[in-house]
């Protein structure tokens, strides 16, 4: 999950729907409340630490902060350098993850489809606004973590693909790699508060709406995948605050189009690598299961 939230346009929530622990995620994150709270006062750590599953918890946060932390400067310069083969890669994992997510949809009918197609609506929008220049104040980078959040826990939407249309995604990377403490305390604050509250929204949709709510998040991921197709031409730039020009506007186009080094054979290679990887980790959950 870690690794895959270091990415613009893959969501840590597809790895954990694909591979079987996103319902106990959601769950567990849910149950740090106000119950939780009353059994610390109380005393009761040994019942808190059951209640909100915290072996769970905190085995997964130490696997994302460690992917967080060893991650942020290969995948920062794997972009730079080798964009087409890293949008590749993704491009298969994000395709096959769809496909995975959506086999979970019990029943395919009007009300499923409509939802599905909102969901591809929703992924495209997301996925084609250009970025933003914003603020760097910490209550900014607060707020920025709690958007973020919401995402990294939902299949097809990445928080850090949020992060860049907020104008914050290289400031993040750039924060780890630097150990600035005041900034990187600032966004975990807010993404404490982001999935707390968050959590409990979408716990009610999977219980209440789930083939409605899986049809969706199956759309997004459909959708976002015009985020990461390797071949895209810049066609309008902008000059942030640094004085870096960065790509503000491109186009889709395919590989006999595109502008540079289109890399087909090997891109292509690590898209079926990237839905290997995918469908490996999906079967060994289901093994797990039975």
């Amino acid at each position: 999950m870690g690794a895959a939230d270091v990415v613009p346009g893959v969501s840590g929530g597809t790895i954990a729907f694909i591979s079987g622990i996103y319902e106990e995620l959601i769950d567990s994150i849910r149950k740090v409340d106000v119950k939780a709270l009353q059994m610390v006062v109380q005393g009761r750590i040994g019942d808190a630490w059951s209640h909100v599953n915290a072996n769970f918890l905190l085995a997964l946060l130490a696997g994302i902060v460690l992917a967080f932390i060893s991650l942020a400067n290969i995948i920062k310069h794997l972009l730079a350098t080798q964009p087409v083969l890293v949008w590749g890669f993704f491009f298969g994992l994000v395709l096959s993850a769809a496909w995975v997510v959506s086999r979970s949809i019990k029943k395919f009918d009007t009300k499923t489809i409509a939802s599905l197609v909102l969901g591809v609506g929703m992924g495209l929008a997301v996925a084609l606004v250009p970025p933003g220049e914003t603020p760097d104040s910490l209550l900014f980078i607060a707020l920025c973590g709690a958007i973020a959040v919401t995402a990294m826990i939902l299949p097809g939407i990445s928080g850090s693909f949020l992060l860049l249309l907020m104008g914050k995604y290289e400031y993040m990377i750039t924060a780890l790699t630097e150990l600035r403490l005041a900034v990187i305390c600032s966004f975990i604050a807010g993404a404490v508060v982001g999935l707390l509250s968050f959590s409990r929204l979408l716990h009610l949709l999977l219980n209440r709406f789930h083939d409605l709510t899986v049809a969706f998040l199956t759309g997004i991921m459909l959708g976002s995948l015009a985020k990461v197709w390797p071949w895209k031409n810049t066609v309008m730039t902008y000059v942030d605050r640094h004085g870096v020009e960065k790509p503000l506007i491109t186009n889709i186009v395919m590989p006999g189009q595109f502008e540079g080094e289109s890399q087909v054979v090997l891109t292509v290679v690590l898209a079926l690598i990237g839905a290997a990887i995918v469908l490996g980790l999906h079967w060994v959950a289901q093994r797990s299961a039975r």
